[in-house]
């Protein structure tokens, strides 16, 4: 039921922050995390982004966009596989990221968001206490994060689409101007 209602978000939806909140929503609601994030890579400016987050009690680093070197989204996409920390209280990378340090969060799911070899970023969980993902729930994560790098590849094709689009566009009446100023030129002599 959880994977048909973020199926029907991914295909009904043009706007990627409600395909994204949705996605998020029902993860936190399937797994029992206390938070979840989307953070987007940004590899013109080989930086994170946060793309979405629910589940959090300070949204003061919202906007923040550390460099791609720090983190524990930049350790989940340097592995390519499933992060999982068990303990954060004394983990650097937990600290240097966008968390902020009264969230007390003690447990960590990263997983990171590639398609066709390409980063797009990361889908983070976290706990307030120990949480040790079981083999259902961990299958359903890496489901989750498959269908989410899919959604976020299909917004960005879809984003290039219409600009490629306007482009063609602005082409075209950029050519018909030109045209019909070398007829007035001719009509001239």
């Amino acid at each position: 039921k959880t994977l048909h209602s973020i199926d029907s978000s991914i295909t009904s939806s043009f706007n990627i922050h409600i395909t994204l909140k949705t996605i998020l929503d029902e993860l936190v609601s399937h797994i029992k995390a206390d938070a979840a994030n989307i953070i987007l890579f940004n590899s013109h400016m080989n930086t994170f982004e946060i793309a979405s987050r629910t589940g959090f009690k300070f949204k003061t680093k919202i906007n923040a966009t550390p460099r791609a070197q720090a983190g524990l989204a930049s350790l989940a996409a340097q592995q390519q596989t499933v992060l999982y920390i068990e303990d954060l209280t004394d983990n650097a990378l937990y600290h240097s990221g966008f968390i902020d340090d009264g969230e007390n969060f003690i447990s960590y799911y990263g997983f990171p968001l590639y398609i066709k070899g390409e980063l797009l970023g990361v889908l983070e969980i976290y706990h307030r206490s120990h949480l040790k993902l079981n083999e259902e729930n961990s299958e359903f994560f890496q489901t989750l994060a498959t269908q989410t790098a899919i959604a976020i590849d299909n917004h960005s094709m879809f984003d290039n689409l219409q600009k490629t689009n306007k482009d063609l566009q602005l082409a075209y009446e950029t050519t018909l101007e030109g045209w019909s100023a070398a007829l007035d030129l001719r009509d001239k002599e």
